[in-house]
């Protein structure tokens, strides 16, 4: 591919990615697809990883690493700009300060690192999914989570929730989820949790790498964000490096005995090949033929819905059980929520 045709593709990536309802990176992405087309400075540190997938997601890859540097003070001219530095959110003012950040070669490659997120307000979708099946079977939940980044959402009972009418947590957690909808949130008790990832994050000395992934507008999630992190922190959770398969094929051999065994993941499947896909679900349809009442199994999933632009959805598969079944309708980080479960007919059937 010569170098024309390069940054007309970079450039037609960083155009889909301005549809994304940002208000600052969406006049900043069309102003870098511009930029890289005319072969301006900001296709300097797009260049060397503009052969990588589109699912790489390239341009949130520059928009983290700028953001990294206004966090940590390397880039104090873009910062003035961005909310979530304190600044003032001035479009105009962030590319000027973005474009000169690209030619001074701050965000060369080495900067640019995959985007990985962990977003803890997508528990409020998961706790009611967990507090179903812990009242279908009444034991405690052993915990195995499916990409689990830094753990946040392994932590999911020390924060506090409001969903709805509904309340649930430590009142005094300084993690604060509020989702619209309704859900029940009933008692659930986690007897061990443990999770795996390709590329584990530790809380603290990942902090600012998690947190540049935040849109910078959004100054409510950052700031829950940075308080699960410091949280976190204080909670030990072992997370294994390792694939989604393997893992779970060494989690899932052997029944626990008086537990119920969930394995979980957001927002996680489709970003593994379809042969790790098959792989993951064979170990757990495997585990779940294993199952019975004292060791039971059970998978919940808040995936997107198969309708683009429906949202996500909760689906559980319990073994011994009913078969699969959608619990809820949900957005992508948790609310609204709107619960099946207790409807007319109960919960809806899986498509």
């Amino acid at each position: 591919m010569d170098d024309r045709e390069a940054r007309r593709r970079v450039a037609s990536r960083l155009r889909h990615q301005a549809g994304a309802p940002e208000p600052l990176y969406q006049p900043l992405l069309r102003a870098l697809a511009d930029d890289v087309e005319a072969g301006g400075p900001s296709w300097r540190p797009l260049a060397p990883v503009a052969h990588l997938p589109d699912d790489d997601v390239v341009p949130l890859r520059l928009l983290g690493a700028a953001h990294r540097l206004a966090l940590t003070g390397l880039a104090p001219d873009y910062a003035a700009h961005l909310p979530t530095c304190g600044g003032d959110g001035d479009p105009g003012a962030a590319w000027h300060a973005l474009r000169d950040l690209c030619a001074s070669g701050g965000l060369d490659q080495g900067t640019l690192q995959p985007v990985q997120t962990n977003e803890p307000a997508r528990a409020a979708a998961l706790l009611p999914g967990f507090g179903e099946v812990a009242a279908r079977t009444g034991l405690p939940l052993r915990l195995l989570e499916v990409g689990a980044s830094a753990g946040l959402l392994l932590r999911f009972d020390a924060y506090r929730y409001e969903i709805g009418q509904e309340t649930w947590g430590p009142p005094a957690s300084p993690v604060q989820i509020t989702a619209a909808g309704g859900a029940p949130l009933g008692p659930v008790e986690v007897r061990a949790r443990r999770g795996c990832d390709l590329r584990p994050l530790d809380p603290t000395r990942d902090a600012t790498l998690l947190l540049s992934f935040v849109w910078p507008s959004d100054v409510e999630r950052f700031r829950r964000l940075q308080a699960a992190l410091a949280l976190a922190a204080t909670i030990p959770v072992t997370i294994d490096e390792a694939g989604a398969a393997a893992w779970l094929e060494a989690q899932l051999v052997t029944p626990s005995e008086g537990v119920l065994t969930v394995v979980y993941h957001s927002i996680v499947w489709q970003y593994l090949s379809t042969a790790e896909r098959a792989a993951a679900r064979s170990a757990i349809e495997d585990a779940g033929r294993r199952a019975d009442a004292s060791a039971p199994v059970a998978w919940l999933r808040l995936e997107p819905h198969p309708e683009p632009g429906a949202g996500a959805e909760l689906r559980l598969t319990t073994w011994p059980g009913p078969g699969e079944e959608v619990l809820a309708l949900c957005g992508y980080h948790g609310g609204p929520i709107r619960w099946y479960r207790g409807a007319p007919g109960g919960p809806a059937p899986a498509a």
